[in-house]
């Protein structure tokens, strides 16, 4: 799945009883980043990501990983799917509905 660097990834709200981002190892506000981030992190990052998602952000999230098309706002995620080749990512799955002869 590809993100959009700026969308943070949040716990869902049903996770309200996990412990803080920041004392998890594996989430965006760990102290220990794998690699520079590629724009400055806004300076209430950390209650951002401990913010619960909505269902909806959490619905947009799966549809994304279910179909590894990338994540972020429609216009970000149809450039970035063009630049990666994963155009088909976004379109519905199978064949197109036959028109109707009426």
């Amino acid at each position: 799945m590809r993100c959009n660097p700026v969308a943070p990834i949040r716990k869902p709200s049903a996770a309200r009883k996990t412990r803080k981002g920041e004392q998890e190892k594996v989430t965006a506000t760990y102290s220990r980043p794998l690699a520079d981030w590629p724009l400055a992190r806004p300076g209430y990052w950390v209650d951002l990501v401990n913010e619960p998602q909505s269902e909806s952000e959490l619905a947009a999230l799966r549809h994304c990983f279910q179909r590894d098309c990338p994540y972020g706002n429609e216009a970000w995620a149809a450039t970035t799917a063009k630049q990666l080749g994963l155009e088909s990512t976004l379109r519905p799955r199978g064949r197109p509905k036959k028109p109707s002869c009426d």
